[in-house]
């Protein structure tokens, strides 16, 4: 049995025994003037990097980057965290699909002695890697043996959380989501190099961190994250749509969780939690154990971002769907895990299961004095469930 069989072989039981929570006392990223004026929100970096103590639940922290760069590449990158009880760890996923060649995904675990943390400037370094930054302006240079990159991140908004910056699902505060935005809408600039083929790429970004801090029985599922992004070209203003929604576990109340922004060039035009979407046209496919969807609806409102207007107010509404042209990549943890053992986890084990689509947003805005725009916006999506 190898020393990852015999760890999951724990942590399976640890699920097991794990005791029940109970479901009240939601807080979903309070604070109105945050949404209302996502302008005037003031967070740091060292801010955003979500040193909470792990306490007895599962917790687990990302520094993501997403891009859509020249010849309809996207790109996708998270370096990442996660801790339960005397188990934990650091990893780095590379997702490179779109363009001419086949999807890249890199997953790979990194020793945690290699992990330096500067708080002020922000910066997170692991052998020839490095994230940095601060106020929007973000560099991202990885040195991975199938992947490389040295890319900026430049926002032309400034960073954003959505309300407080906390999802609270229980009375006691020990189950809860952190998130916070970097940069919500970025200039990318820089160069790539995937299989030993280095080339200079530009584009539109995206930049997010996130914490999860839940017992590791009472995992949010679904859970579905999409941004769509307007043309590379360095005429455009670009534009950005981008939803997360987390469905809380039913010992929580089986909450939704929904965080929407919408910003073209440098001016926000859209954030709100008052957000329904639903998944459709599932696909059932004989060698997978659930099925998935190939389109996302959304209808989405808010008020009119005050910019400081003599008469601010109204509505804008969103209303569209993201629309998947295919599902690229599917990753499972059971195949990682040997097949002799697999059977016996599976009787304990309930794990994510990830699809990764591209596609785009397809929909129309409508703005407070009755202005309709029409949106085709291409983009890239994930779609977990828990199984």
């Amino acid at each position: 049995m190898t020393g990852r069989a015999l760890a999951a072989a724990v942590l399976c039981l640890a699920v097991r025994a794990a005791p029940p929570v109970a479901s009240q006392g939601h807080h979903i990223f309070e604070h109105p003037e945050a949404w209302r004026r996502p302008q005037s929100v003031r967070v740091a970096d060292e801010d955003l990097l979500f040193e909470d103590r792990p306490g007895s639940g599962f917790r687990a922290r990302s520094f993501y980057f997403t891009g859509y760069l020249n010849d309809e590449i996207h790109l996708e990158i998270s370096l990442f965290e996660w801790r339960y009880s005397l188990f934990g760890g650091w990893g780095i996923q590379v997702v490179v699909a779109g363009g001419d060649d086949p999807p890249l995904v890199i997953e790979k675990r990194i020793p945690e002695r290699k992990i330096t943390i500067v708080r002020e400037p922000f910066s997170v370094r692991f052998g020839d890697s490095l994230l940095e930054g601060r106020g929007g302006r973000h560099r991202v240079s990885l040195g991975l043996k199938e992947f490389g990159c040295d890319l900026l991140f430049e926002s032309r908004v400034l960073p954003w959380q959505p309300g407080d910056g906390y999802a609270r699902l229980d009375p006691e505060r020990g189950a809860y989501i952190r998130l916070g935005v970097p940069a919500p809408l970025a200039r990318v600039s820089g160069y790539i190099n995937v299989a030993g083929r280095p080339r200079n790429v530009r584009g539109w970004g995206y930049a997010d961190r996130s914490l999860i801090a839940v017992p590791i029985n009472r995992m949010n599922s679904p859970t579905y994250a999409f941004r769509s992004f307007g043309p590379c070209d360095e005429a455009e203003a670009g534009w950005i749509v981008s939803v997360l929604s987390y469905e809380s576990h039913r010992e929580f109340g089986a909450v939704t969780i929904p965080v929407l922004l919408l910003v073209e060039g440098s001016r926000w035009l859209l954030t709100t939690k008052q957000m329904s979407s639903w998944p459709g046209e599932f696909v059932q496919e004989p060698d997978l154990p659930v099925a998935y969807p190939l389109r996302f609806e959304l209808l989405a409102e808010g008020e009119r971002i005050d910019e400081g207007e003599a008469a601010p107010g109204g509505l804008v509404r969103l209303e569209g769907a993201f629309v998947w042209t295919s599902m690229y990549h599917y990753s499972d943890v059971f195949t990682r895990i040997p097949a002799f053992f697999r059977s016996l986890v599976e009787i304990f084990f309930e794990r994510p299961l990830i699809f990764r689509f591209l596609g785009s947003f397809q929909g129309t805005l409508t703005l407070p004095d009755g202005t309709v725009r029409e949106l085709s916006l291409a983009g890239h999506g994930e779609y977990t469930v828990i199984r």
